[in-house]
């Protein structure tokens, strides 16, 4: 209240200044008023007669007595700005009355009586009163010192103590779980951490400073004390700012609560974060030893320890750093998978193609699930994860964008090795259909060039066999078949046999010129052929053949176009044909496909079905009762007569692949595989009862040589058994 009465009093002391000095005062009227213990009023009217009268001592003097009185009655811990003020003006008032002391008259002696300067009945002399001056500005300035002093060290103990609280609600600003505080090892929040420890400290020491400076010069009724209460909540204790002119002040302990963290930190914490580095490196290691080792099926699986795994989630629940862990885990085991013997390029025909196209399958699955576990990885690569394992995060993988750039590597990565695997697939399918798989063959001393060639293709030469097709028994035995071109450029059809797919037992050649092998389908007691002779009419004489190269059947067959499959049903001793057209070419202009059952003990003819199909069977795959018939398709009339066109175009090689099912002898379904570029099929295999795989390239319909096909892309269609889309890729 005092404080605003004397702001009044200033302000009417300034506005009014030219009133009151036109107004002469009387001191006797001032002093009056002093005794009469208004200080408001006498400090009002002795600053106005200040200014009437400058060098009036005693004016000085009682405005020195009403300042140190106000001075000291302030409560410095709220009004420290008014104690200093006053405390200021007690000084300056005292040493002005001393100034003038030495003018001052013997008459105004009176006025110096309200004071305590002598004691009664002796005469008041000058002296006396500096005396009493002196005394004044000696207590005033030990208040000063003195308060000061005590609230110096209040103030810097409250100052301290608000900045802890600063600190704290920043953390927790910061971290919103006290495991991302135990896991944090950011330079930034240590040296909080290291702050927040530090001030609390300061608010502890200057408060006791202050508490010992207060018993020594008592202040009013001030005499506080502490209590400590510890942060067991995080996010809710610690939050708040205490009352330090409370009795009884509550501070956060946020010493304790630093020790006990850093407690965590340095034992459990650090001993985590040497386990994560040192895994971290052996799985890297693991990792690089399978990718330079050998190929190998003895590569065991890996799995993140349970312990480590615990350990970690006990304070990083959903962590980024085990899926990290996770990634590079399947990484590992996707590699392990990579490397098996089967997959190995430089045995690409050790193993059987079906046994190849069923782990290329399973490498799908593989693939898909390792690009499922990057997935999660990049979506959960977020700045407030980072700051969990910083340092282990930026030296090991260079922080966020880090973290980032090594999923997208392993994108990259599991991309490439899928594409190793089918580039392994589609070197065996090329020596399954475009060359043989030997170092030579050899008959009767001669070498003959193992790549297949199209007979539309005429090449020349005189004394040459020329190899349109080849089968491999189940015992590996090779059986060859093509044309023979004489010396006077004649093609003459032949059938071959090699037991060790290297020398050539025998080739028996067809007496009939401009006749070729173009079709045959072995078995492990024997061959069957068909040789096709042009002339004024196609004739096609069906014939088997033992391993010793004797005749043992031999019938001509009605039909008077070009055989372009056979497949020879040893369990069940039938025949599948497909005849097409009249021409060498594979696409004929005939687009009737004729495909012939047949029993050749009995010589029956089971069934027959036509199809309307500009089409070019390469492979059937028999499934149970139903027969799967894959054809490259140019246009083919549907069970209901509708034309249908191939997506890549008209042109007579623009093909897409058309899945014909048979059963009992009659089409029962037919599947097209759409695409707007042309892609052709090659082999069809049967993985198991209900995958089966087409294999191919997505190219124009070619039979070339494999410098050309190794530029094309693979076509890879897993179907099941009634013909459906189970999954496709490409290779580049």
């Amino acid at each position: 209240m005092r404080t605003k009465t004397i702001i009044i009093t200033l302000i009417i002391l300034l506005t009014s200044s030219i009133t009151l000095s036109a107004e002469r005062i009387k001191y006797d009227a001032v002093y009056k008023s002093v005794l009469s213990g208004n200080k408001d009023e006498a400090y009002t009217l002795l600053l106005a007669y200040q200014k009437q009268n400058p060098g009036f001592a005693n004016t000085y003097f009682q405005l020195g007595i009403i300042a140190k009185e106000w001075a000291k009655s302030y409560n410095p811990y709220k009004e420290f700005t008014y104690t200093k003020l006053f405390i200021y003006n007690t000084k300056l008032y005292f040493n002005l009355a001393k100034l003038y002391m030495k003018d001052e008259k013997g008459k105004n002696r009176s006025y110096y009586k309200n004071a305590p300067i002598i004691p009664k009945g002796k005469k008041l002399q000058i002296e006396d009163i500096n005396s009493y001056i002196n005394s004044q500005i000696e207590d005033i300035e030990d208040y000063e010192k003195n308060v000061v002093k005590i609230i110096n060290y209040y103030n810097k103990s409250s100052d301290y103590y608000n900045e802890c609280v600063s600190i704290f609600m920043n953390i927790n600003t910061s971290y919103t779980k006290i495991k991302n505080i135990y896991l944090s090892d950011e330079s930034k929040f240590l040296s909080e951490m290291q702050t927040l420890e530090s001030d609390f400290d300061s608010t502890l020491i200057y408060f006791q400073l202050y508490k010992e400076a207060l018993n020594k010069f008592p202040i009013q009724n001030y005499n506080q004390s502490y209590n400590l209460k510890n942060i067991n909540t995080y996010r809710l204790d610690g939050l708040t700012y205490s009352d330090f002119l409370q009795n009884n002040i509550l501070l956060w302990d946020y010493k304790k609560w630093v020790h006990d963290v850093k407690q965590v930190k340095e034992s459990i914490i650090k001993n985590n974060r040497a386990e994560i580095s040192n895994l971290d490196s052996e799985i890297k290691s693991k990792i690089n030893a399978v990718l330079n080792g050998e190929y190998s099926d003895h590569y065991p699986k890996f799995k993140t320890d349970e312990k480590f795994v615990y350990k970690v989630e006990k304070f990083d629940n959903n962590s980024l750093l085990l899926k990290l862990f996770k990634l590079n885990e399947t990484k590992l085991n996707f590699l392990n998978f990579f490397k098996k013997e089967i997959n190995n390029p430089v045995s690409v025909t050790k193993f059987s193609i079906s046994k190849r196209a069923e782990y290329c399958n399973n490498f799908f699955k593989e693939k898909d699930y390792a690009d499922s576990i990057n997935k999660v990885f990049l979506s959960a690569i977020k700045p407030e994860q980072i700051k969990k394992y910083i340092n282990f995060y930026v030296s090991k993988y260079g922080g966020l964008k880090g973290l980032k750039a090594y999923s997208f590597r392993q994108e990259l990565f599991f991309d490439a090795k899928l594409k190793d695997a089918l580039l392994n697939l589609k070197k065996q399918m090329y020596y399954l259909t475009y060359q043989i798989d030997t170092d030579s063959l050899i008959f009767k001393g001669k070498l003959i060039s193992k790549k297949i060639v199209n007979p539309v293709e005429n090449i020349p030469g005189p004394d040459v066999y020329r190899i349109t097709g080849f089968n491999e028994t189940k015992n590996n035995q090779l059986w060859i078949n093509g044309y023979y071109v004489t010396n006077d450029n004649e093609q003459n059809g032949f059938i071959g046999y090699s037991k060790d797919k290297k020398h050539i037992n025998f080739i028996k050649t067809s007496d009939k010129s401009k006749s070729y092998n173009l079709v045959s389908s072995a078995f492990n007691d024997g061959c069957w052929v068909i040789t096709t002779t042009f002339g004024d009419e196609i004739k096609n004489t069906l014939i088997r053949y033992n391993n010793s190269g004797k005749q043992e059947f031999s019938e001509e067959l009605s039909y008077n176009t070009v055989p372009r499959l056979m497949k020879y049903d040893d369990i069940n001793n039938t025949l599948l044909i497909v005849f097409n057209g009249k021409s060498l070419n594979p696409i004929s202009d005939d687009s009737e496909q004729i495909i012939y059952h047949y029993n050749p003990d009995d010589q029956l003819q089971t069934y027959e079905v036509k199809m309307q199909a500009k089409a070019t069977v390469f492979d059937m795959i028999r499934v149970n009762d139903k027969i799967l018939l894959f054809s490259n398709f140019i246009n083919y009339n549907d069970l209901s007569g509708n034309r249908i066109n191939s997506k890549a175009g008209t042109g007579n090689n623009n093909t897409n692949i058309l899945v014909t099912i048979l059963s009992k002898g009659m089409v029962k379904k037919q599947i097209p595989f759409f695409n707007p570029n042309p892609f052709f099929g090659v082999k069809a295999l049967k993985i198991n009862s209900n995958t089966l795989n087409i294999l191919g390239y997505k190219s124009k319909l070619i039979t070339t040589n494999y410098n050309t096909l190794s530029i094309k892309e693979l076509y890879y269609e897993l179907i099941d058994a009634q013909g459906e889309k189970i999954y496709s890729a490409w290779h580049d």
